[in-house]
């Protein structure tokens, strides 16, 4: 570490120290001022030292990239549970949907607005079906 970035975390726990003995007058707001001016002040020094401090930097290199790898995985099981969820509510409502339909005795194809609305979102092919608006 040079003596320019011992100067910086130096300054950064002074400044830290100096807002957590501030004065705030009883002043609620000033209170929670110093609070957070003294942890930022020290989250930057943080930062700093971690940046300066290669086995840290490449210790929080790996923590982020770790941390962007679940992200990514816990999105793509998001994406599979979607998928399913489309495929079970097209399995589930098409034939309900037709079924609803010939129980009214619409043309073939018809789908009440609702349920064509529905498959649709959800994915299904609907090039054999038409929308029928009273519903």
């Amino acid at each position: 570490m040079t003596d320019r970035e011992h100067d910086h975390i130096g300054f950064l726990e002074e400044a830290a120290k100096y807002f957590e003995t501030r004065s705030t007058g009883g002043e609620d707001r000033a209170y929670w001022a110093n609070v957070y001016n003294a942890l930022n002040c020290r989250l930057v020094a943080e930062r700093i030292y971690e940046m300066i401090t290669p086995e840290r930097h490449y210790a929080r290199v790996d923590e982020l990239l770790r941390a962007n790898n679940d992200n990514l995985e816990r999105r793509r099981q998001a994406e599979r549970e979607n998928s399913d969820l489309k495929n079970s509510v097209i399995a589930f409502a098409g034939p309900y949907a037709v079924t609803y339909a010939k129980e009214r005795g619409w043309p073939d194809g018809e789908l009440a607005a609702i349920h064509y609305d529905i498959l649709e979102a959800a994915g299904a092919r609907m090039v054999s079906f038409k929308r029928r608006g009273d519903l």
